[in-house]
């Protein structure tokens, strides 16, 4: 009985597991189908994929052109070698340019830059020289007129006390310690003034032979040796003074009226018409230039002169004067009353030139 009971449970017992294992067996039947199931699907989609590719395929062999693909690609090929040359002929010339051209470049550039440089110091040690100079030059111009100055004005007191030789000693030391023109000019001053006019002449001379000179201290000695009638030597002294300002209109009427006084009348009125050329209202020149005109039997000509010198100075008594002169002289009393006429000067003058008119 007990057996029996005890085959009975087994049975059960038995019964129980196995429809536990067949549970979880069934269980892992249907996760396996699912996973099947997607594979399945996965493959379809690749079968699909596959489909469609061989059909472009198809496609694409009824439409292939070899020789047109051919030529497709060879085209391709002659463009990258096309590029890859003009690459290498520009990188070519890159590295020319940096090797060869930036240097060459860069060195002019640099030489340029030097060049620049150096004038810049060269011309900025010229404008220093330059200034140190100009200044040196104006201070001892300074200098020299200060000192000069001091000499004068010392002079200058002695004079005013009539104590010329003391002047001239004080002018004989200054000019052994410096040839100033000034110098001698002054020297020759107290010289004369001191009756002592062999030296006054003297002091001048030696200013002209040491260069020392302008040209009022060459006129002034001309006219020394006009004063003592020595012609040669006044006309020497008169031209040495023209040459050195040729615009001096008084030296060329001195000159003129030197050849005048020793008769060569051709010369004296060469330079009596070079005295009116520079200063065309100079009266002694006009009347001057009318005398020897005159003298060489030359009165219409002197007339002439003698009308510009009345037009450009209207009035001038001494002009008049010898206008009427010459036309009295020469019959032209008329003309002559005319020009006392318009003369617009006082009484006593229009008397003295209308006497002319009674001879």
């Amino acid at each position: 009985m007990k057996n029996w009971i005890f085959t009975i449970v087994l049975l059960v017992l038995f019964l129980v597991g196995s429809s536990c294992v067949f549970a979880d067996n069934n269980d892992y039947l249907r996760d396996k189908i699912q996973d099947l199931e997607k594979k399945i699907e996965v493959l379809e989609e690749q079968n699909k994929s596959l489909n469609s590719l061989n059909n472009e395929l198809i496609e694409f062999k009824k439409n292939y052109d070899k020789d047109e693909v051919i030529k497709y690609y060879k085209d391709m090929q002659s463009d990258y070698q096309n590029t890859v040359s003009t690459m290498f002929t520009v990188f070519g010339l890159l590295i020319t340019i940096g090797v060869v051209v930036v240097p060459i470049y860069s060195r002019i550039r640099e030489e340029k830059e030097h060049d620049r440089i150096n004038k810049f110091v060269v011309d900025s040690k010229k404008t220093i020289n330059q200034e140190l100079e100009e200044n040196r030059i104006l201070n001892s111009d300074v200098n020299r007129k200060m000192e000069i100055s001091n000499i004068i004005l010392e002079t200058k007191i002695l004079e005013n006390s009539k104590k010329y030789y003391e002047a001239i000693e004080i002018l004989k030391e200054a000019l052994e310690k410096n040839k100033y023109k000034e110098y001698y000019d002054s020297l020759a001053h107290y010289y004369e003034l001191d009756k002592e006019f062999d030296k006054s002449i003297k002091t001048l001379e030696e200013a002209i032979a040491s260069n020392k000179y302008d040209f009022k201290m060459a006129y002034k000695l001309a006219d020394k040796f006009l004063g003592i009638r020595d012609y040669a030597e006044a006309l020497k002294y008169f031209k040495l003074a023209i040459q050195e300002n040729p615009n001096n209109y008084k030296g060329y009427y001195s000159i003129g009226k030197t050849y005048e006084d020793i008769e060569d009348i051709d010369s004296a009125i060469c330079f009596y018409k070079k005295s009116l050329e520079l200063n065309p209202t100079l009266v002694a020149s006009y009347i001057r230039l009318s005398k020897c005109y005159t003298r060489l039997g030359r009165d219409d000509e002197a007339i002439k002169l003698l009308k510009v010198g009345n037009n450009l100075i209207p009035n001038n008594i001494k002009i008049l004067d010898h206008t009427i002169d010459i036309l009295t002289k020469n019959g032209m009393k008329n003309e002559a009353r005319k020009i006392i006429e318009a003369f617009q000067g006082d009484s006593i003058k229009i008397i003295k030139l209308k006497k002319y008119l009674e001879r």
